[in-house]
C-alpha cells in the first residue's frame, strides 16, 4: 500500500500512461483510510459544521486521485476510443444490446 501511495503522490499531475489494478485499489484503500482518520480528527476537534482535516485531505488528494483514475481508465478502455468515452458510451451501447 505504501508503494501505491508513493506512486500516486509522485505522479499527481501525470495523466499519461497506465496504472495497474492492484496499485489503483491500494490507492483507493489508502484514501478511504485517510478519510476515516480525518473524520475522527474532525469529530475530536468538535468544531461543529467545520471539518478542517477532511477539507484539507480532499483538497490535497483531488488531483492525485483524478490522475490515478484517468491512468486506470487508460488501462481498461479499448484502444480505438478515449478513456472517458467508456463512461458516456457504456449505457448507450448496452441499450442497443451490444456488450462492452
Amino acid at each position: 500500500m505504501i508503494e501505491a501511495v508513493k506512486y500516486g503522490l509522485a505522479n499527481y499531475v501525470n495523466f499519461n500512461g497506465r496504472t495497474g489494478r492492484a496499485t489503483f485499489w491500494w490507492w483507493v484503500l489508502a484514501v478511504i483510510l485517510a478519510a476515516i482518520v480525518a473524520s475522527i480528527l474532525d469529530e475530536g476537534l468538535g468544531a461543529g459544521d467545520i471539518e478542517p482535516f477532511s477539507l484539507l485531505l480532499g483538497l490535497a488528494l483531488f488531483l492525485p486521485h483524478l490522475a490515478m483514475a484517468v491512468r486506470r481508465l487508460h488501462d481498461t478502455h479499448p484502444p480505438d476510443r478515449p478513456a472517458g468515452a467508456d463512461l458516456l458510451l457504456c449505457p448507450a451501447e448496452q441499450s442497443r444490446g451490444r456488450e462492452v
